[in-house]
């Protein structure tokens, strides 16, 4: 029987008091699930090969069914082996040698010493905002774990070099307490029973009923469960960052990423992406620019606004990650926004490496953007020009309602912006106070701007 929300939450909830009531016994009995799943797929491929083995030695006296039932059999036993074999590809990034940038291993040996903390074979320094570590099986099952250290440039560049400590402290926790090598088992077990959900749900007529009945128990309770153990884990990685470098590095990483990922997200990226209206192609350098860009245009009325929508997000049952507000007092230490104003932690661990690694992704993401920015560009174009032939039409008056309407959108996209805009669309509803469409987009416009009005 499958699980819904209500029993999801529930049965987590459940789990969360068992852990803290006794976590060995808790992290025990997920790892005994854990077993049982594969146990369950190993038990399956064997029922499989011994009904092959029955149809084999049945040939003699029905063949004709054994053949038709052993093709089923078969076909059912390919398509569980194929989904037992899941492959987690390397990850992608460029290659961060040890002389290239000695102050920046100086400092992970450093924490992997502090942290007893497995060898790490491979830095790669990727374009994301975010920092992580993977170990990857090199014989599947049988493990020989490959360490890869993941960090990404933006994060490096809008981190001081202790937040960015405090940060490599986290990722390098979860290398130290075991988390990533329990973290990729779960998920290879978890990817093994959807990909064999997902093959069977395609292949009705292999009679596997059963089989997806089980599935679609275990993969629920099995996610259920284990769901603590992954946000317990995200607890243990922030106490090792404390331990290793200080309550308030680590508060003021934690605060820096939540408020500059709002930059990113809501002003910069938005930014980089509007030029495609005034150029044919993608000349700028976003990475390159990302550091002064953040000093310059970072204010703190955003930075504020930001971190109190932050502080304010409830930790939910769709992230395995506390929400920030629980972080932080499981620290014991107050949010900390501190820009890195002296200079960031990219320019004090990679030194010149840095110009190549943001040169290397300035031009992936022109490359990548190259024909969609095109697109914009020509679109853009052409909706200027009806802009420019709606201004010489006549008087606004003299203009239908959907004409209207469209001019005051290209005013305020295109034009001279939300204030002349509104000035056309209360003048529209002024001419044409019955319709809705003009009192739709005007009361849009004032909600959109706090004006109460808008309700009216």
């Amino acid at each position: 029987m499958s699980m819904d929300q209500r029993q999801f939450e529930a049965l987590v909830q459940r789990m969360e008091r068992f852990a803290v009531r006794a976590p060995g016994a808790y992290r025990s009995w997920v790892l005994a699930l854990a077993v049982f799943g594969y146990t369950l797929l190993l038990a399956l491929v064997i029922v499989l090969l011994l009904l092959l083995a029955l149809l084999a030695f049945g040939l003699r006296h029905a063949a004709w069914l054994s053949v038709k039932l052993g093709l089923v059999v078969g076909a059912l036993l390919l398509v569980v082996l194929r989904s037992l074999w899941v492959r987690v590809e390397p990850p992608t990034g460029e290659p961060l040698a040890r002389q290239e940038a000695p102050a920046f291993f100086a400092r992970l040996d450093r924490l992997v010493a502090g942290l007893h903390t497995p060898r790490v074979h491979r830095v790669l320094v990727t374009e994301d905002f975010n920092a992580a570590v993977m170990q990857l099986p090199r014989l599947g099952i049988f493990g020989w774990y490959r360490n890869y250290l993941l960090i990404g440039l933006p994060l490096m560049q809008c981190l001081s070099g202790p937040q960015f400590e405090a940060v490599l402290a986290h990722e390098l926790g979860h290398l130290s307490r075991g988390h990533a090598r329990l973290g990729n088992w779960i998920y290879r077990l978890r990817r093994v029973w959807m990909r064999l959900d997902s093959a069977l749900a395609q292949r009705p007529q292999l009679g596997s009923g059963a089989i997806r009945g089980v599935l679609h128990w275990y993969v629920p309770y099995f996610n259920a469960c284990s769901f603590p153990l992954a946000r317990r884990n995200e607890f243990e990685a922030d106490a090792s960052s404390v331990q290793l470098t200080s309550a308030d590095s680590a508060a003021q990483a934690l605060t820096n990423v939540s408020v500059i990922g709002s930059y990113l997200r809501e002003r910069y990226w938005p930014a980089v992406g509007a030029r495609a209206r005034d150029t044919a192609q993608p000349a700028f350098a976003p990475y390159g620019a990302l550091s002064a860009s953040l000093l310059q245009h970072l204010c703190a009325e955003d930075a504020r606004r930001w971190l109190a929508r932050a502080l304010e997000e409830p930790t939910t049952y769709a992230d395995t990650h506390p929400s920030l507000r629980e972080r932080l007092e499981a620290m014991k230490v107050a949010a900390q926004f501190a820009p890195p104003s002296a200079g960031s932690a990219a320019d004090e661990l990679l030194g010149e490496r840095i110009v190549a690694l943001a040169g290397a992704f300035d031009s992936r993401w022109r490359e990548g953007v190259a024909a969609s920015w095109k697109r914009v560009f020509e679109q853009t174009q052409g909706r200027r020009a009806r802009l420019a032939a709606l201004r010489a039409k006549c008087a606004p008056a003299c203009l239908t309602v959907n004409e209207a309407l469209e001019l005051a959108d290209l005013e305020e996209e295109l034009g001279e912006g939300p204030a002349r805009a509104l000035t056309l669309r209360r003048e529209l509803l002024a001419r044409e106070p019955d319709s809705v469409p003009a009192r739709f987009v005007l009361a849009r416009q004032l909600l959109q701007q706090g004006d109460r009005d808008g309700v009216a």
